[in-house]
């Protein structure tokens, strides 16, 4: 996989962290698009917990907001007593 994901992965946690969530990347897998001109795509999982519905809302915003091609493939929100639950599936677009 690309050089810069780690870097990309590491952004992902810390805009979590910074909103008060516990976040991590539950998985990440790449898919090949042979009909994209694009050939690369990421596929990332992401779990934000233990925060609440506004930190929750404004991690999603931020994903969407990233410096890279995402599309937003599966969204969950759910309460689990006093906390949210994000759960988010995405995939960039190759980021040379």
């Amino acid at each position: 996989m690309d050089d810069k994901l780690v870097p990309l992965i590491e952004m992902i946690e810390g805009l979590g962290r910074s909103l008060g969530l516990e976040t991590r990347i539950a998985s990440v897998s790449e898919i090949e698009d042979k009909k994209s001109a694009e050939p690369k795509i990421i596929k990332i999982t992401i779990e934000a917990t233990d925060g609440s519905w506004s930190s929750a809302f404004s991690f999603l915003r931020a994903i969407e907001n990233l410096p890279h091609r995402v599309m937003v493939e599966d969204a969950s929100l759910s309460k689990e007593g006093d906390d949210w639950r994000l759960r988010l599936t995405i995939s960039l677009y190759s980021f040379k």
